[in-house]
């Protein structure tokens, strides 16, 4: 197949540049809907856009409802799994770097705490009390980002279960 620069994007365009197949929009392949070696011909009205996956996975088929219906289920698990999978390691990420954050924060606070120790009492238990409620509230902090990463770690869980067991 023989297809200019101009006609693949036309094709491409018609298709929301996406694969019909999976909706992926990397690795993008022009392919017959009907192959040729079934009787398919290089009119636009019979191609169609698919990713290099589901091109490979369509082969020289015919494309049948139950075959699509197929690829579409399998590759869309795929993704939303790997979108989840990124979405927690995101998420774990975020958590990590605000409880190493409010973890600093106490450090230093400590620090202050044990300068302070040197001067007069008086300012002391003042400045004390006031830097502790502050490391305490930094703590209730990380423990609500720790709580929250929980509960979606535990939500993502279940949709991983849900989609292996062919809930959609």
């Amino acid at each position: 197949m023989s297809l200019t620069p101009n006609k693949k994007q036309k094709i491409k365009q018609k298709n929301d540049l996406a694969c019909q197949g999976c909706g992926s929009v990397a690795n993008l392949t022009i392919d017959h809907i009907i192959p040729r070696a079934q009787g398919g011909t290089d009119d636009e009205s019979n191609l169609t856009v698919l990713c290099g996956q589901c091109n490979l996975t369509k082969g020289f088929h015919l494309p049948q409802a139950p075959l699509w219906t197929r690829i579409k289920y399998a590759l869309g698990v795929r993704k939303d799994m790997q979108t989840m999978e990124l979405s927690v390691k995101n998420l774990h990420r975020a958590a990590n770097n605000r409880i190493t954050s409010v973890d600093k924060k106490v450090q230093q606070l400590n620090k202050h705490v044990n300068n302070y120790r040197k001067q007069d009492k008086k300012l002391v238990t003042e400045h004390v009390n006031e830097q502790m409620r502050k490391a305490s509230e930094l703590i209730k902090e990380r423990d609500e980002a720790i709580h929250f990463l929980w509960e979606v770690v535990q939500g993502l869980a279940v949709r991983i279960e849900d989609l292996e067991h062919g809930d959609r």
